[in-house]
């Protein structure tokens, strides 16, 4: 509940949430995923990647002020943990948008190569194009691939640990629109701080 009073006094159009619990013991069996979305009023999409003693883990996307064209999720592979992209095309205002949501692995190479994957999977839906996500590599390993993809890579002040932040591992990754505005707040309820960007989409 106290994430959802987070995520809702964002105000966002579209919310992407990374290591959600839906029925997991751990978690006292409740379903992370869906009190978020409802306590936005939106839509959810959700991307599995673990499944274990009758419930899941992963990630999602919650279109709140969007509605939702299509939506597929792409198998990224992993190590320890297997890793997904969820990619959604988004009407909003006029505009379709085609925003993906990941978690990379915590292993620097399998994580870079599963950014160049993701970025290739959202190349082949229309722009404006966003990736959004707990990337688990910093800006340095980010901005090459974002520039070899055409993409404009949303920098700003460190991200994690939340409450003495020291690196920036949650990222956007902008192409076809440009960035208005962009924070990173400072909510006590994840290890995380959250990325807030506002975006215009180029004129065609």
């Amino acid at each position: 509940e106290r994430l959802a009073t987070h995520v809702r006094g964002l105000d966002a159009d579209v919310v992407a949430l990374q290591e959600l619990d839906r029925g997991m013991r751990r978690s006292g069996g409740v379903d992370q995923a869906q009190v978020v979305a409802d306590a936005l009023g939106g839509r959810l999409l959700w991307a599995p990647t673990v499944h274990r003693g009758g419930g899941a883990y992963g990630h999602a996307v919650v279109a709140v002020r969007a509605e939702v064209a299509a939506w597929r999720v792409v198998p990224l592979g992993g190590t320890r943990e297997s890793r997904a992209l969820l990619v959604a095309e988004l009407d909003h205002d006029g505009v379709r948008w085609a925003v993906g949501a990941t978690h990379l692995s915590r292993r620097t190479r399998t994580a870079t190569a599963q950014l160049a994957r993701c970025l290739e999977a959202l190349a082949a839906h229309p722009r404006p194009r966003v990736l959004v996500g707990d990337l688990n590599l910093p800006p340095r390993r980010v901005l090459p691939h974002s520039t070899a993809h055409g993409h404009h890579l949303v920098t700003g002040p460190p991200t994690h640990p939340a409450p003495r932040p020291r690196t920036r591992l949650d990222h956007v990754l902008v192409q076809g629109a440009r960035v208005a505005a962009a924070r990173v707040p400072a909510p006590d309820v994840s290890d995380h701080r959250p990325v807030v960007v506002d975006l215009v989409a180029d004129r065609p």
